[in-house]
């Protein structure tokens, strides 16, 4: 019976081969005459030509009797990967990737954009909301850490034009009841005390970029109405300008500490008339009611009125 070329052991190889050899008029068969050792190539690795990343082993088996056997090949990935890429910061990333929500791919790209978002995310600079410049008032530590706050000492000099050649307008918007508000407020100060009547602000006419026109909220105490006035305007004016971010109608606010009751305690020659009446009077139990269920139905129904899909609203709002 004769025999296989795989059925020859590694000693006999040699003989085989000159016993295959092509040139019959040389005693040279054209192959060595002792078996190469290959064990070096059992555990040795080769590049693959397209795949950089990866090597091919030869893993040999053993058989029962403890004798090399078959042999195939296996792909393995190196140990040390190529580093990755610079990535921008997390806060930064994550906002960049929410403006696709609608659809503002191409103005995400712009390097104006990548700038205003890197800035808006580092604590170096203190900017107002169009990452633009810094705040010109002077601000203390308030009630409320995501809003700017100024003190009733800053709005006193603001009246008295101390920021004049800083400023081409401040509008004082009071976010009281109308019955708080002719009972004594400050001086040339707007009552707006719904949220739509506060939105009207954003359909003026739009201001020289290269100018400051600045709003100062405040309510009674600077707790509540007036700071969530503030928050609504800054989120649909992001809204608003959506396509155009970071742009802004009002880029820089600010909510007065202590409200009007520290304004009117401070500087009540400052208020007209100079009294103050509170929101609790007895006399007005019934204003209150009418007043307070009117800027809730006011603000209900405006949630229907042309607003952009929810996701879009949760995102600009934190993009305070």
């Amino acid at each position: 019976m004769s025999r296989g070329f795989c059925d020859f052991p590694a000693a006999d190889m040699a003989e085989f081969y000159c016993e295959l050899s092509l040139y019959e008029d040389t005693t040279d068969s054209g192959f060595a005459d002792e078996v190469p050792d290959f064990s070096n190539l059992l555990h040795g690795s080769l590049l693959v030509e397209n795949d950089p990343e990866a090597s091919v082993c030869f893993s040999p088996a053993k058989g029962d009797n403890g004798t090399p056997g078959k042999c195939w090949l296996t792909k393995k990935r190196r140990t040390n990967p190529s580093p990755e890429p610079s990535t921008p910061s997390k806060e930064a990333a994550f906002r960049l990737k929410r403006l696709k929500i609608f659809g503002l791919d191409d103005v995400a790209c712009r390097e104006h954009v990548k700038e205003a978002v890197e800035k808006s995310s580092t604590d170096e600079c203190d900017l107002i909301g169009d990452f633009s410049k810094a705040y010109c008032l002077p601000t203390i530590s308030g009630a409320h850490p995501d809003l700017k706050t100024i003190s009733v000492d800053t709005m006193k000099d603001l009246i008295e034009g101390v920021y004049g050649d800083v400023l081409a307008s401040y509008k004082i918007i009071d976010s009281r009841y109308p019955y708080e508000f002719e009972g004594g407020h400050i001086q040339g100060a707007n009552n707006c005390y719904s949220k739509e009547e506060c939105l009207k602000l954003l359909d003026e006419p739009r201001k020289q970029k290269d100018e400051r026109h600045v709003l100062i909220f405040h309510c009674e105490f600077s707790r509540e109405r007036g700071p969530n006035m503030y928050r609504h305007l800054r989120k649909e004016d992001r809204l608003r300008n959506g396509e155009n971010y970071p742009d802004l109608c009002y880029p820089e606010i600010y909510v007065l500490d202590g409200g009007y009751k520290r304004f009117f305690e401070s500087y009540p020659h400052l208020c007209q008339p100079a009294t103050y009446t509170k929101m609790l009077h007895p006399e007005h139990e019934q204003d209150l009611r009418y007043f307070r269920q009117k800027s809730k139905t006011s603000e209900g129904d405006s949630k229907t009125n042309g607003r952009k899909p929810k996701a879009v609203r949760r995102f600009l709002s934190d993009m305070n």
